[in-house]
C-alpha cells in the first residue's frame, strides 16, 4: 500500500513538473511571439514613415512642377498680350505721328521761306555776318599785333641779318602756337556741346523750339525792333542758347554735372565781358594770355 501511494505521489510529481515546463514554454513562446510582433509592428511603422515621406516628396515635386508650367503660361500670355498690345499702339499712334512731323515739316518750310524773304531778317543776317568778320579780323589784328610786339624783342640784337631771322622766327612760332591753341580750344568746346546736346536736347521739343524761335524772328521783328533797336538773328540765337542751357541744367540728373553747367555758363559770360574790357583798357596782350587760361580751365 505504501509503495503505491509513493509511486502515486512520484507520478504526480513527475506530472506537475512536466506541467510547469510546458507552461514556462508556452510563456518564452509568448514572449517570443510578442516580441516579434512588437519588432514586426515598429518595422511596418518604419516603412510607413518612409512610404509617407517618399508620398510627400512626390506630391511637392509634382506640385511645384505644376506651379511652375503654369507660371510660364501666365508669362507666355503675359508676353504675348504685352507684344499685341505695342502692335496696336503702334499703329494707332503712327498716323498721328504721321500728321505731326507732316505739320510739323509744313511749319519749318513755311518759315524758311518767309524768312528768306524778310528784308529785315536778311538786312540783319548780313549785319550779323559782318560783326562776326569784324570781331575775327579784330581779332587776328590785335593777336598779331601782340605778336608782332613781343617779336620787337628782336631788335635789340646787334646783328641785322640774325635780328630779322629770330624776328621772324617768333612771328611765325607764336602765330602757329596761338592758332593751334584756339583751334584746339574751339574742337573740344565743340565736341562737348554736341555730347551734352545729343544726351539731352536731340528731340521733337528741341525742333519746335527752334521752329517758334525762328517764327518769333520772322512774324515779330518789327514788333521786337519797335520796343528795342536790337539785331533779330543775334536775339533768335540768345534765345537757342539760353534754351540749350536751361534745358541742359532741367534733364541732368546729376546735381554735380548742374552745378558746372551753370557755373560754367556763369563764368564764360563773366569771360568774355572781362576780356573785352581788358582788351579795350590794355590792348592785344590779353590775347595772348587768354587761349592758356582757357586750356588751363577745361583742363581742371
Amino acid at each position: 500500500m505504501k509503495l503505491s501511494e509513493k509511486r502515486t505521489k512520484e507520478k504526480a510529481e513527475a506530472e506537475v513538473k512536466a506541467a510547469k515546463a510546458n507552461a514556462q514554454k508556452a510563456i518564452a513562446d509568448a514572449e517570443t511571439r510578442a516580441q516579434k510582433a512588437i519588432g514586426d509592428l515598429a518595422d511596418r511603422e518604419s516603412k510607413v514613415s518612409i512610404r509617407e515621406a517618399k508620398i510627400e516628396w512626390e506630391v511637392g515635386q509634382r506640385a511645384g512642377k505644376i506651379v511652375r508650367e503654369f507660371e510660364q503660361k501666365l508669362w507666355k500670355k503675359h508676353e504675348e498680350k504685352q507684344k499685341q498690345l505695342s502692335k496696336k499702339y503702334d499703329a494707332m499712334t503712327i498716323k498721328y505721328k504721321s500728321v505731326m512731323y507732316a505739320s510739323l515739316l509744313y511749319g519749318i518750310i513755311t518759315t524758311l521761306i518767309t524768312a528768306i524773304q524778310s528784308e529785315t531778317i536778311q538786312t540783319d543776317l548780313i549785319r550779323a555776318v559782318q560783326m562776326l568778320g569784324q570781331g575775327t579780323e579784330m581779332l587776328v589784328t590785335t593777336m598779331y599785333e601782340a605778336i608782332k610786339a613781343i617779336a620787337g624783342i628782336t631788335s635789340y640784337i646787334p646783328n641785322e641779318f640774325l635780328s630779322i631771322v629770330v624776328y621772324w622766327v617768333i612771328i611765325v612760332f607764336l602765330s602757329v602756337a596761338m592758332l593751334g591753341i584756339v583751334g584746339i580750344g574751339l574742337f573740344i568746346v565743340g565736341r562737348k556741346y554736341y555730347s551734352f546736346f545729343v544726351e539731352y536736347q536731340k528731340d521733337e521739343l528741341t525742333v519746335f523750339v527752334c521752329l517758334m524761335d525762328l517764327a518769333l524772328m520772322v512774324f515779330a521783328d518789327k514788333l521786337i525792333k519797335t520796343i528795342i533797336p536790337v539785331n533779330i538773328v543775334i536775339i533768335g540765337i540768345v534765345i537757342f542758347c539760353i534754351y540749350s542751357a536751361l534745358r541742359g541744367v532741367i534733364e541732368m540728373k546729376d546735381k554735380d554735372a548742374q552745378y558746372k553747367l551753370v557755373s560754367g555758363v556763369i563764368v564764360s559770360f563773366i569771360g568774355v565781358g572781362v576780356t573785352a574790357l581788358l582788351i579795350h583798357m590794355i590792348g592785344g596782350w590779353v590775347i595772348l594770355a587768354l587761349p592758356f587760361a582757357g586750356l588751363f580751365i577745361l583742363k581742371g
